[in-house]
């Protein structure tokens, strides 16, 4: 009678592990190769999509620029303000004072915006180039009395700080100085901590 050898529980244990491993890995594998090539296919949608923005009028990035009524300017959300600077990176070289309506989407209305304008001053995550233009284009249009820049770019006192607020307040002084009419007229149109900050400027209104 023969005698049938029996596997020791231990050798079947292990048995039973390799192949559990020869399956998990096999699962890994393919699902690695599966987001590998996800990965491989947004990519290369989303080059396209750069390649179709960068390829189509400028004109029309402007005008989705411009959707939102001006009245309405400060319901905006800060998602909707980001979207105005990206919108702004790709046509900034076609930018000037005479992109008034564009300009006056794109300077800050509140503290949540103009920290999001000054990190485009980031030097690695930022713009700098397109910082120092709008920064330009700003100050160039409120001082000739462009559009409604002068009382926003007035408006600005209440957010600046540091180093911005060092060459911010001289070229106040430079607008106010030119237009000392049109200054005293939006006075009362700024915020309150505008006002305060600014209330020696108001000097020029005495005789007016």
């Amino acid at each position: 009678m023969m005698i049938r050898k029996q596997i020791p529980h231990e050798r079947i244990r292990a048995a039973a592990g390799v192949k559990l491993i020869s399956i998990i890995c096999v699962i890994l594998l393919f699902a690695c190769n599966k987001k590998a090539a996800e990965s491989n296919y947004l990519k290369k949608d989303t080059t396209v999509f750069v390649d179709k923005v960068n390829t189509k009028d400028k004109a029309k990035i402007e005008e989705s620029l411009l959707e939102l009524d001006l009245n309405n300017q400060n319901e905006r959300t800060i998602e909707e303000y980001k979207l105005y600077i990206d919108n702004a990176k790709i046509i900034q070289e076609d930018l000037s004072i005479k992109s008034i309506d564009v300009l006056e989407k794109l300077i800050p209305r509140n503290d949540q915006e103009f920290l999001c304008f000054y990190s485009l001053s980031y030097p690695k995550s930022g713009n700098i180039k397109l910082y120092n233009k709008l920064n330009t284009l700003f100050f160039d249009s409120a001082l000739n009395d462009k559009g409604e820049l002068l009382e926003l770019f007035s408006n600005l006192s209440e957010f600046v700080d540091v180093e911005y607020a060092e060459s911010f307040f001289d070229e106040i002084d430079l607008i106010v100085n030119r237009n000392p009419t049109k200054f005293c007229e939006i006075f009362k149109n700024l915020s309150k901590i505008s006002q305060l900050r600014l209330i020696e400027k108001k000097d020029v209104c005495i005789n007016k």
